[in-house]
This record gives C-alpha cells, sequence and structure tokens, in this order.
C-alpha cells in the first residue's frame, strides 16, 4: 500500500491473497524485483522465487490480469510434471515399503527431473464451491445462496466469469 515498499526487500516466494483487490502494476514494478534472495540456501527448491495468487473471479477492470494469467500456462509442461510426479510416486511407494530397494537412484534422479520441469511451470486453474464441498458441506453453499447478493454468489461461489455488468 506504499509505493516503493518492497524495493530494499529480497523475498523468496510471492503470495498474492485476493489478487482481484492487488494492483498489478505494483506487483510488477515493485514486488517481483524483490523476489531475488537466498539462492545459496534454497536453489533446489523448484518452488523458490515462485508466485501464488489466489482469488474467487474478478468483478471488476482492476482484477482482470489475474485471468491473464491463464496465458501463461504451457499445458503440455503441466501433463508431464503430472505424468513424472505419476511414475516417481509408484517408485518411491515401492521403495518405501521396502519392494524394490534398488530404485533410489530413480527416485532421486526423477525427483530432480520433478523439480527441473516445476522450476519452469505456471500453472493456473479455476474452481468452484462444489470442488470443495466435503470441506464446504451443502448447508454452506445453501446458505451462501441464501444470504449473498446473487453477483456475489455468481462469482464467489459458483466462480463464474462475469463478462458485462449492469451499470
Amino acid at each position: 500500500d506504499r509505493p516503493m515498499s518492497a524495493n530494499s526487500m529480497n523475498l523468496d516466494y510471492v503470495f498474492g491473497f485476493e489478487a482481484k483487490f492487488l494492483d498489478f502494476d505494483k506487483i510488477k514494478n515493485e514486488v517481483m524485483p524483490a523476489n531475488r534472495g537466498n539462492r545459496q540456501y534454497f536453489d533446489k527448491c523448484p518452488w523458490h522465487h515462485g508466485t501464488l495468487f489466489t482469488t474467487d473471479m474478478p468483478t471488476s477492470k482492476m482484477g482482470q490480469w489475474i485471468l491473464e494469467k491463464e496465458k501463461d500456462m504451457d499445458p503440455d509442461l503441466i501433463e508431464l510434471i503430472r505424468l513424472t510426479y505419476a511414475r516417481y510416486f509408484k517408485i518411491k511407494t515401492a521403495f518405501e515399503s521396502g519392494a524394490a530397494p534398488s530404485q533410489k537412484r530413480i527416485v532421486n534422479a526423477l525427483l530432480g527431473e520433478l523439480n527441473q520441469y516445476r522450476k519452469k511451470a505456471s500453472f493456473f486453474a479455476e474452481y468452484d464451491a462444489f470442488d470443495n464441498i466435503e470441506i464446504l458441506g451443502e448447508d454452506f453453499i445453501k446458505q451462501m445462496k441464501r444470504d449473498l447478493p446473487p453477483l456475489v454468489f455468481r462469482t464467489a461461489i459458483l466462480n463464474e466469469r462475469i463478462r458485462k455488468i449492469e451499470n
């Protein structure tokens, strides 16, 4: 909220919650350049210097930048990560259960591959409250339907992209 407040920082990761309310120009010009520190400690971590933005669906122009992030995702790379992880998990589970003690080298190699892919990956996904129904419960969604204005319910709970808003 203060101009140039991130300039003297050395950040290892950026979290942006309620991203639809964040000023993307400030993020680009002030926060992202500060995401630069501590490579000597975290260089092998695939999430080091990463970013995570979460929000419900934007309803104004200010928050539309978050939807543009979908273009940064490479679906083929994400699928490669998923497939490599499935193979890694299978071999790691066998190794940990003692069934395949000779697999440690393969487990480590696959983890190294995964980390290299993850360092280059951008992931974009949209979810609605029904994707989290086990935690939220049906009653919560029914209550939100009753209590929230229709536009807020559609964007915050159903995660609908609203193209045009009255007034």
